[in-house]
């Protein structure tokens, strides 16, 4: 969707908004907005449900194709995001089910147990139909893959092997099996046991991005690198956007533009910061 920059009302899109949010990107470097109504969708949609919000590219978003294919009404993805806030909040034993390397058998267990309790859960939600209950299954399924095999513990077994490599204790793989041998870190057994005995190159490319690519060297006190190590963990580790941030995004651009009036609904962005405080690692 193409626009002159002289039909954009000042008083309506003020500076600080539009570097704030970025909506305008698109805009700035191609002369092309950052959303766009898809023209092929099906006849009878309303124009929220036509608004897509353009993706960057670089695994910005988990599922964009599917995502723009969901024609659910602004209602319905309102609570889509209390939904997915509740899934991540009840479903976190996720976390601790899913190492980095698992049979099919155990993860058809933990997917069907995950299916039923995320689907009692929808029966509180008006809006959410079993179709958003299996979006909202699948996208946490994801997010708690992303936590177990990254996030959770990840600092605390970079650190371990920090202090070993530091006392210049052998090889990598051989750092790796202390570690495991003296269950430093219990979370991520399985993930260090399948590193020392098939591959373990993606795990020591993690360890260096967050300990030396990051400036931690063996000059660093002990008592600061453990900090430092976790702070790294949390920058390098970029997860995608799932369903819900797409939908807070959409609901943005969506009122500034007229798509979406409102009188008395809270800050979509008060709410996603919130919820998003939540996936932090």
């Amino acid at each position: 969707m193409e626009c002159p920059m002289d039909l954009l009302d000042k008083d309506e899109f003020p500076k600080d908004f539009l570097v704030e949010m970025q909506y305008f990107g698109f805009f700035e470097r191609k002369g092309v907005l950052d959303w766009f109504f898809d023209p092929d969708l099906p006849a009878g949609l309303s124009d929220y449900q036509r608004l897509v919000p353009h993706d960057h590219g670089h695994g910005e978003y988990a599922f964009w194709g599917a995502y723009r294919s969901y024609f659910h009404s602004y209602e319905m993805q309102l609570e889509y995001i209390k939904y997915f806030e509740t899934l991540l909040r009840e479903l976190e034993w996720l976390k601790d089910c899913l190492p980095r390397k698992f049979s099919s058998r155990t993860v058809n267990k933990i997917r069907t147990r995950g299916i039923y309790q995320a689907t009692k859960i929808a029966t509180r939600f008006s809006y959410i139909t079993p179709h958003l209950a299996r979006i909202g299954f699948d996208d946490c399924f994801t997010y708690m893959s992303f936590e177990a095999t990254w996030c959770n513990g990840s600092d605390d077994l970079y650190f371990e092997i920090w202090k070993r490599v530091t006392q210049q204790k052998g090889s990598f793989r051989n750092t790796l099996k202390e570690v495991y041998e003296l269950n430093k870190c219990p979370s991520l057994q399985e993930s260090i046991k399948y590193a020392i005995e098939d591959d373990c190159s993606g795990m020591k490319t993690a360890f260096l991005r967050c300990t030396a690519g990051a400036g931690i060297t063996k000059e660093v006190p002990v008592d600061e690198a453990q900090a430092l190590i976790a702070e790294a963990v949390k920058k390098l580790r970029i997860k995608p956007i799932f369903y819900d941030g797409y939908i807070g995004k959409k609901i943005d651009i969506a009122k500034p533009i007229g798509v979406i009036i409102e009188n008395a609904q809270e800050s979509i962005r008060d709410t996603l910061k919130e919820d998003y405080n939540l996936n932090k690692c």
